[in-house]
């Protein structure tokens, strides 16, 4: 996951030939973005989306709402 935003999220960074495009592409997995109420990560899905990588999402909600559904967390 990339926490967001973030200086990866620079718009060289998501275009096409960019690292996070790149990324998703070879390893053929979705990104998933995250911060800490779920606004930012979904600006930066939207930013993610419209420079052409579909496989973005994020956690509705944020972190705060992983952790109150109890979702699994590493230390």
């Amino acid at each position: 996951m990339a926490r967001s935003p973030a200086p990866c999220m620079r718009q060289e960074n998501i275009q096409p030939g960019g690292m996070l495009h790149e990324l998703a592409a070879a390893t053929g997995k979705r990104m998933v973005f995250y911060c800490a109420f779920g606004e930012r990560s979904a600006m930066a899905v939207q930013a993610a989306q419209d420079a052409g990588l579909a496989t973005a999402c994020h956690i509705h909600g944020g972190i705060a709402a992983w952790k109150e559904a109890n979702g699994p967390l590493m230390n």
